[in-house]
């Protein structure tokens, strides 16, 4: 489809746009003033202006920490707005800055040189931070790739940290439920085996696992005494006898307290 060609402006739109370029232009040789334009010296000026601006935020957080710790959170949020005249969530903000600032001094929040960088970094895992903190690295990069870096790289950098710092908190938050519910069925069962119903119907689930228990006991010890490298072993074959000495004593005392308890001897 053919574009439509555009039509010229009209000649009193251009008189309108003409007036407004002129002031522009007129406004900005009155900001500049008498001397050249250098490029890196104004890149460098707006720079420095930059790192104050940050400095400034954090100096304005670290107020609001004290006066919100010596105010108390009820006044704060009038203060801040009413008195300060600054947005809370601004305020909140600025709090923020100020205390990652002094969490991580060794970071230099003000050489990242844009409060918008600032802003981006600050909302990375504490992780991350910490590694920033100890090794001068963020993510692999060293500062001079984090200040080469536009906002938006850079913002979209700490989004995937924060993406797989979140997989791996619902990883182990899974496992946590997981293992939540194991105990939660392994403590039932004990509760399960508790003598409360007079009828004797608790031990019906205890004794079923009994039996269950004494079936794979006694396959596995089955296992042992057919198994020629177990005989042909005496220190093994002294640790089995050891066992079946002890389940022996263990089957005598329960055999007399069943029958003390009964009255009736067992296999008559």
């Amino acid at each position: 489809m053919p574009k439509k060609k555009e039509k010229p402006k009209s000649k009193k739109v251009a008189e309108k746009i003409d007036p407004e370029i002129a002031e522009r232009q007129a406004l900005t040789k009155q900001i500049e003033g008498d001397l050249p334009y250098e490029r890196t010296i104004y890149i460098n000026e707006a720079r420095r202006f930059l790192k104050r601006s940050i400095e400034d935020i954090l100096t304005v957080g670290k107020l609001l920490l004290i006066i919100q710790e010596k105010e108390g959170h009820g006044d704060f949020g009038r203060i801040v707005e009413d008195e300060i005249g600054l947005p809370r969530r601004t305020a909140y903000r600025f709090m923020n800055a100020a205390m990652k600032a002094e969490k991580y001094p060794a970071i230099n929040l003000c050489q990242l040189a844009q409060v918008s960088k600032v802003y981006a970094l600050l909302e990375a895992p504490e992780e991350e931070l910490k590694k920033f903190e100890q090794l001068g690295l963020f993510a692999g990069k060293d500062r001079d790739e984090l200040m080469s870096m536009s906002h938006t790289d850079l913002r979209k950098l700490v989004e995937d940290l924060r993406d797989n710092t979140d997989e791996i908190v619902k990883g182990k938050t899974d496992e946590i439920r997981r293992l939540n519910k194991q105990l939660q069925k392994e403590r039932d069962e004990l509760y399960s085996m508790v003598p409360t119903a007079p009828d004797g119907s608790w031990a019906e689930k205890p004794l079923s696992m009994i039996q269950e228990a004494f079936i794979r006991l006694d396959n596995l010890l089955s296992s042992f005494a057919f198994d020629p490298s177990i005989i042909g072993n005496d220190k093994l074959q002294a640790k089995v006898e050891g066992f079946r000495v002890e389940m022996e004593k263990r089957s005598v005392l329960f055999i007399e307290r069943w029958e003390e308890h009964t009255g009736k001897k067992v296999g008559k």
